[in-house]
Formats: C-alpha cells, sequence, structure tokens
C-alpha cells in the first residue's frame, strides 16, 4: 500500500520496496487447455522463478490446488522452500493445512534469510474479524459459513425443492 502512496492502517510498519510484484491467481479455464490446469498453473510458477529476486512480492492465492490434496502439498512445500531460499516475500493463501503445520521443519530444511511463519485470520466473538496475526492453522476454511450463504446446504436445497410442488 505504501509503496503506491496509499495510507497504510496501521500503528506502525516497517517499509521496503519491491522491485517487482508477481501475482499467482487461479486461470480461466479457457486458458488451460493445451497444458491442463496444473501444467499451466507450473508454467506461470516457473516464469516468476525465471526473474523473482529477494526484493520481489509473491501474490499467490490457492495455487496447486488443481490436483490431489497429497499431491498439491508436496509441490507446493518444494515452491516454498524455494521462496525461502531466494528470500522472497510471499503471500500464500492456501486451504493446504498441512503445509503451515510443519514450518519448523520447512524452515530448517533449506537455508535461507526469510522466515515461513503462518498467518491467520482471528476470531472475535464467535465471528471472524478478518484481523491476520501470526499462528497455526485452524484447521477449517469456513466452508460450512460459505455454504449457509450461498444456500447449498442439504437442509436449503431440500426445501427449495420440496417448495417447486
Amino acid at each position: 500500500m505504501e509503496q503506491n502512496g496509499i495510507y497504510v492502517p496501521a500503528e506502525s510498519f516497517e517499509f521496503s520496496t519491491c522491485d517487482n510484484i508477481y501475482t499467482h491467481f487461479p486461470a480461466d479455464e479457457n486458458d488451460t487447455v493445451d497444458l491442463g490446469r496444473l501444467g499451466e498453473e507450473s508454467k506461470r510458477l516457473s516464469k516468476i522463478f525465471e526473474t523473482a529476486t529477494s526484493r520481489s512480492l509473491l501474490l499467490l492465492n490457492e495455487s496447486l490446488a488443481t490436483t490431489n490434496v497429497a499431491e498439491g502439498l508436496y509441490l507446493a512445500r518444494d515452491v516454498v522452500k524455494s521462496m525461502r531460499y531466494l528470500g522472497v516475500r510471499c503471500i500464500f493463501n492456501t486451504h493446504m493445512h498441512d503445509l503451515a503445520r510443519n514450518l519448523d521443519e520447512l524452515n530448517g530444511s533449506v537455508k535461507g534469510d526469510s522466515t515461513v511463519e503462518s498467518m491467520v485470520t482471528g476470531i472475535e466473538d464467535d465471528h471472524r474479524s478478518f484481523k491476520v496475526h501470526i499462528g497455526p492453522p485452524q484447521g477449517v476454511s469456513y466452508a460450512r459459513d460459505i455454504a449457509e450463504k450461498y444456500g447449498i446446504t442439504f437442509d436449503k436445497i431440500k426445501r427449495q425443492i420440496d417448495g417447486r410442488t
């Protein structure tokens, strides 16, 4: 935010500019026809590592989730270890909770100037606060909240079907 001249809503913070900001978000299904979704994701990640430096910022959203959980976790561990080795700054939003469960092992497995940390959103008064802090994964991704919000629980779908008659 500071790099773009935008007010930073914080009591204090440390700041260093980025030489590049890379994003890795899910691709449009039409863009994955030739390589498959995992191939397309892998190709984009590879290109990022060709030019990223320790002064870069990576923003990853659900990367490597296009394969089964075990294989995605295997790939994600290698990518995170590579980020530590490079020393790049990164925010990796993922539902692979096991990736964050063994960070001491991951941090000890490769030398680097950066440290991999798990960050989670807080809960206040039994509601998500969306305040982010360092902590272990909570083991939930709030899928039930989303299902309730969009009406895809069995009870809601059943009521909808029953209401047609």
